[in-house]
C-alpha cells in the first residue's frame, strides 16, 4: 500500500463490510493505517470492524488510545468504551468510563444515556444488612449488587455519579 492506493482502501473496506467479510476488511484498514497511523477514518472503521468481528478487546485498546490521543473526543470514546465493557459484563469497567465520560459533559443526553445502560445492570439488594463501607466511601448501607450478584459496588451519588467498588 502507498498513498495513493488509501482511497482504493476505503473502497475495499467498504465492499468487504457490505459483504460480512469483516477480516478482509480488518487487514486492509490496517494496511491504511500503515500509509497513515493518524487516518482518523480508517482507526473509526477499524473500530467498527473489531466490534464487528466481537474483538471488543482490540476496539476498546483503540479507543483508549483515541481518547488519549484526541481530548476534545474523550465523552464520545469513553461513551463507547463503557458499552463495550458492558456487552463483557465488565460492570465496574463500565462504571468507570459513564463517569469518565459524564465528567467530561455532564449534561450531554449519550452520556447520560450510558449511564442508565450501566445502572440497568445492578439491582438494588436491600438484605445486605448495613453499609458496604470500608474506606468510609460508601455510607448508610447504599451497596448495591451486579445483578450475576458477582459484584458490589456503592449506590450513592455524588454529582450525580456512581462511586467505585466497594470491595469487601
Amino acid at each position: 500500500f502507498n498513498a495513493s492506493d488509501v482511497e482504493f482502501g476505503y473502497r475495499l473496506v467498504e465492499a468487504y463490510s457490505k459483504l460480512g467479510r469483516y477480516e478482509e476488511a480488518e487487514r486492509v484498514l490496517i494496511r491504511i493505517l500503515g500509509v497513515d497511523a493518524t487516518d482518523l477514518d480508517a482507526q473509526h472503521q477499524l473500530v467498527s470492524v473489531y466490534k464487528s468481528l466481537n474483538k471488543l478487546k482490540e476496539a476498546i485498546a483503540l479507543l483508549k488510545q483515541l481518547a488519549a490521543e484526541h481530548p476534545g473526543r474523550e465523552r464520545d470514546y469513553y461513551t463507547q468504551i463503557a458499552e463495550l465493557e458492558q456487552e463483557q459484563r465488565h460492570d465496574e469497567e463500565a462504571i468507570l468510563y459513564v463517569q469518565k465520560a459524564l465528567e467530561k459533559s455532564p449534561n450531554d443526553a449519550q452520556a447520560q444515556s450510558a449511564a442508565a445502560l450501566c445502572n440497568s445492570v445492578l439491582t438494588p439488594r436491600t438484605s445486605l444488612g448495613g453499609p458496604c463501607d470500608v474506606d468510609g466511601d460508601c455510607a448508610q448501607g447504599a451497596c448495591i449488587s451486579s445483578a450475576r450478584g458477582d459484584r458490589r459496588v456503592c449506590a450513592r451519588t455524588q454529582n450525580g455519579l456512581l462511586n467505585a467498588p466497594c470491595d469487601l
